[in-house]
């Protein structure tokens, strides 16, 4: 808008000035028009400089971060640069117009808007440098991309002084008709010489720099950058065909009502008009308005040339979008990463067994025979086995098919997730070497995570004064426990699932509950962390025993091994601590190893019967029962620590444990047999998450108790989903299962306890494969049109540089022209 106004106010008044007649009578508009560009520039500059704050706004968005990362960007640095340049030009622009206010006799001088234009060039430099022609780090197509730029903003911007400034004071003038006509006659030739002018650039220009970013013409017609190219020639093809009837229809009617001017003869501002020269100036006002509203929907079209451009930019180019398509589906071929697993075998020999997608309904199953070497075994035939556990489903037996030297596969379906036992049986060639038979056991099966179904249910407690906190489910009465965390409460409450209602039992001599597990004989063991004690309750008898602990103890973790010993943490006092319930006291207290450790989450292996906990440090540690209780640290590789790790959860079917990085914003696994650390993908930032539980399906799920929603992560294929919950602020710390696999959960400031319960969707994997698979073959058919860019682009060039190079010297004659019928009179 700058560029082009500074320049069109330069261009446009120079022929005037050599017809006198036409000077002296300009003269009375030319300070009009100079205060209305004053207004316009400080109009533009604001739009400017809110749009580099929308851009700011809008690369955070792009970056994922915050307005301080996009300034330590390359792109932040050049828009720094431009921001300063606009506010350079809002200054001017201010103290343009203030001069205007205090003489009502001031103009903008030749300097100043040259000073204007200069400043507004060297912002449009910026604006190549953050353009598609930078991308290629090249300072040719930065130059030509600066060119195309200058001369669309000459352009675009000489439009918008014509409409906006320029006619509507030639239109408000008193002028005589005769004089508004001639300027005219001499404004439309000049201003078409110089947009054919631009036009013959932008023909060389445009089309060069589109062959440097990209010269697969069919590419770039079937990407999204290709379709925004076409929506803004659209719009540039529209602004030439109005152009053109400005230029031939509208000039014609002023140059045949000056030819009438000149039969008529009177021109005399002071003259009394005929009634011939009265419909002479009706008409020429008529042709006036007609000009002027030709220019504003002239610039409404630039307007959306400008959005398309904005658009266009702010796509990458065709061969990044066709790299993110096929990074898409890549991706999508990542989610879809075998199961893969091995068994070694007492004969020597180990069977690889891999099973895509590895979800409910059809997989590929396959299967490698293998010496110690990893080099294939000659196989006759084999067989594989597969039954359901929990459903009793099978055996299930298939043929495995010969694809080469010990490798075999068939496509066979899980009829339904759970678990699920698998045999492999193979006969070898080799005589006298024994059949080879392993077992894949404890297969989780899952179906498709995207599929899934969550059915969020609440159950808002009566009593609007009780914060539940800490849930377990009690599998022998279904019921769910928690405990009130309101001061001088003392009660525990019940939720049976059965009947849907709440039980209430007040235990004597509590003040809080917070912490709570159940042993073997289904008694409940909580803590009471502002009486200092650990109680236990028995629900069927409804007696309840307290045990008093140290008053520098502040438990954080409690957990329960096999033998119904209790294990508490305490951070402050540092220490792990044993109670035995059948002494009634602490018989036991562990140190880590760092002096200055704060042991946090607890959890026992009824497997192993191994205790694990977290230390606030980063780390993770191991205590033997069996080893006179020896503790063993481990810590992430490298300088990688655990942030805030304040829940934990042993997966018992592969004895991995899930720690819950609070701070760290994710889950992180542990394998004890490997002693590896593996992160799962990053949750909510503004989640936090705390304590995790398993449903039904295998998938861990996650309480970000400062926000609504609880998180689902499937472990096998690195996903995440978030499931809102109704009440706003939850404030949900801590998940139990129940024996369905239903994942429950207590809102400590929504006054209620609620259930989450997962259902497998429709199976619509096939389709999605279909439609990824049809994806795929659309872009490639794109690419193989194989349209020559330099036979079809070269021809276009010739003839946009023949059509402006006419129309250039059409537009000088009829410019000549007009003038001399104007120094005629």
């Amino acid at each position: 808008m700058i560029v082009g106004a500074a320049f069109g106010t330069l261009w446009m008044w120079r022929p005037l000035s050599k017809i006198t007649s036409l000077a002296d009578s300009i003269s009375q508009i030319r300070t009009k028009v100079s205060k209305s560009l004053a207004v316009y520039y400080v109009v533009a500059s604001i739009i400017l400089v809110s749009s580099n704050f929308a851009i700011l706004f809008f690369q955070a968005i792009a970056i994922n971060g915050s307005i301080i990362d996009v300034f330590e960007t390359r792109f932040g640095t050049v828009l720094i640069e431009r921001s300063v340049i606009s506010f350079i030009i809002l200054g001017l622009s201010l103290f343009e117009l203030r001069q205007f206010r205090k003489s009502k006799s001031y103009s903008l001088s030749k300097m100043e808007n040259a000073g204007f234009l200069i400043i507004g060039i060297i912002l449009l430099v910026t604006t190549s440098l953050i353009g598609h022609g930078a991308s290629s780090k090249q300072l040719l197509p930065i130059i030509i991309d600066f060119v195309h730029n200058l001369v669309a903003s000459l352009w675009i911007g000489g439009t918008f002084y014509l409409a906006f400034v320029l006619i509507p004071n030639l239109q408000a003038s008193t002028m005589n008709w005769f004089f508004k006509l001639g300027t005219i006659s001499v404004w439309i030739p000049r201003y078409s010489a110089l947009i054919v002018t631009l036009l013959g650039t932008i023909f060389i220009t445009g089309p060069f720099l589109l062959y440097i970013l990209e010269d697969n013409l069919a590419l770039v017609i079937g990407s999204l950058y290709g379709t925004f190219l076409i929506a803004k020639l659209t719009f540039a093809g529209l602004m030439v065909i109005l152009g053109g009837y400005s230029s031939i229809i509208i000039q014609k009617q002023v140059v045949n009502s000056l030819k009438i001017g000149q039969v008529i003869g009177n021109k005399s501002i002071n003259s009394k008009f005929s009634n011939e020269q009265s419909e002479n100036e009706r008409k020429a006002e008529s042709v006036v308005i007609k000009f002027r509203r030709a220019l504003v929907i002239e610039s409404i079209l630039g307007i959306a040339l400008l959005l398309s451009v904005a658009l266009l930019v702010n796509t990458g180019v065709p061969k990044s979008e066709l790299q993110n398509q096929a990074q898409a589906a890549t991706e999508a071929a990542i989610q879809n990463v075998p199961y893969e697993t091995t068994r070694f075998l007492d004969n020597g020999t180990k069977v690889n067994l891999s099973i895509s997608p590895f979800e409910v309904g059809n997989n590929n199953f396959k299967v490698s025979f293998l010496d110690m070497n990893g080099k294939p075994i000659d196989v006759q035939s084999a067989e594989l086995k597969y039954r359901q556990i929990e459903e009793s489903i099978g055996p299930i037996t298939v043929d495995l098919e010969k694809q080469s030297r010990g490798i075999y596969s068939v496509n066979a379906t899980f009829g339904i997730p759970g678990t699920w036992d698998m045999e492999v049986q193979g006969l070898p060639t080799k005589q006298n070497m024994s059949s080879i038979v392993a077992s894949f056991d404890n297969l989780i099966v899952k179906p498709n995570f995207d599929q899934l179904k969550f059915n969020v249910t609440e159950y808002p407690i009566s009593n609007t004064t009780i914060q539940p906190l800490y849930p377990i489910y009690d599998k022998s009465r279904n019921y769910i426990w928690f405990g009130d965390t309101i001061i001088g409460s003392g009660r525990i409450f019940a939720f049976d699932i059965n009947n849907r209602n709440y039980i209430e039992h007040k235990i004597n001599g509590t003040n809080i509950v917070t912490l709570m597990a159940m042993d073997s004989k289904n008694n409940l063991w909580y803590v009471d962390p502002l009486k200092k004690t650990i109680g236990s309750y028995d629900p069927s008898n409804n007696i309840s025993k307290l045990y008093p602990i140290p008053n520098y103890v502040t438990p954080s973790g409690i957990a329960i091994d096999s033998n119904d010993t209790i294990w508490i943490t305490s951070p402050v006092s540092g220490e792990v601590m044993r109670f035995d319930p059948d002494v009634g006291n602490i018989t036991l207290k562990l140190h880590l190893k760092d002096k200055n450790a704060r042991p946090l989450a607890i959890v026992s292996d009824p497997v192993s019967n191994l205790i694990w906990l977290t230390d606030e440090a980063g780390k993770l540690a191991k205590i033997d029962p069996t080893t006179n209780y020896s503790i063993t640290e481990y810590s992430p590789s490298g300088n990688k620590s655990l942030l805030s790790p304040t829940a934990l959860l042993i997966d018992k079917t592969t004895g991995e444990i899930y720690i819950s990085q609070h701070d760290g914003h994710r889950i992180t696994v542990f394998n004890p047999l490997t002693k590896i650390f593996t992160d799962l993908p990053i949750i909510n930032e503004a989640g936090l998450p705390f304590g995790m539980a398993f449903d039904k399906y295998g998938n861990i799920w996650v309480a970000e108790h400062t926000i609504n929603k609880n998180a689902v992560i499937d472990t096998q294929k690195s996903k995440i989903r978030e499931v809102p919950v109704k009440a706003p602020s939850p404030f949900i710390q801590w998940l139990t299962t129940d024996s369905n696999g239903n994942i429950w959960f207590a809102e400590q400031r929504g006054n209620s306890i609620g259930v989450i319960e997962p259902s497998a969707g429709s199976m619509v994997q096939e389709q999605v494969q279909e439609s990824t698979k049809s994806s795929n073959s659309n872009t490639a058919s794109i690419v193989k049109l194989d349209i020559n860019y330099q036979n079809f682009v070269g021809p276009v060039i010739l003839f946009g540089i023949i059509i402006s190079a006419f129309m250039y010297a059409r537009s000088i004659i009829d410019l000549k022209s007009n003038i001399s019928i104007v120094k005629e009179q």
